[in-house]
């Protein structure tokens, strides 16, 4: 579980807007990917991607597939969010990381974002598709301030995710 809050209300009316987030071309999900180049064998980078994985989300429950035939790595994780709203309260993003390692380099994709009240998972009745705050939440034309700020925790967490990854598959093992 990643943790950082965002508590600034000036910069709730300057959040992302949808164009900022990628969508896959046939479903329509937000859907973040990378390809990077790194030294290191397949099974060095499985190694780190391991490593942060257990420092990252420190549940043992994250990785969900870890094949080192393929490469792949797959983790359920999800990050706390501050939502400053009527009633101020912690709420959670639940999303999916997967990576594939290869020689020299690694594929990743976030996907599969959900947006709920801290104690539930996108999977209950408690969490919504993040999509439904980013592309179709409006009133009268216009996003509510909450929807705002789920968009602007969203982008947030996953900026910061994808640089907490590249930061780690670039560190040798044992530094």
């Amino acid at each position: 579980m990643l943790k950082k809050y965002l508590n600034v209300p000036g910069a709730i009316a300057l959040g992302p807007d949808a164009s900022a987030f990628p969508r896959d071309s046939k479903s329509g999900l937000i859907r973040y990917t990378g390809e990077v180049s790194v030294p290191g064998t397949k099974s060095e980078l499985m190694g780190r991607a391991q490593v942060w994985f257990a420092s990252a989300f420190r549940t043992k429950e994250v990785l969900q597939v870890q094949d080192p035939a393929s490469g792949a790595l797959v983790g359920k994780a999800f990050s706390e969010i501050f939502m400053n709203g009527p009633e101020p309260t912690n709420h959670r993003l639940d999303y999916t990381i997967q990576l594939f390692c290869t020689d020299g380099g690694y594929r990743y994709v976030i996907s599969s974002f959900g947006i709920g009240a801290y104690l539930g998972s996108f999977g209950n009745v408690t969490g919504q598709p993040a999509e439904r705050f980013v592309f179709e939440t409006k009133v009268n034309g216009k996003q509510r301030p909450l929807t705002l700020q789920y968009k602007t925790e969203l982008y947030r967490v996953a900026q910061d995710v994808q640089a907490q990854l590249r930061q780690a598959m670039s560190k040798p093992a044992g530094s």
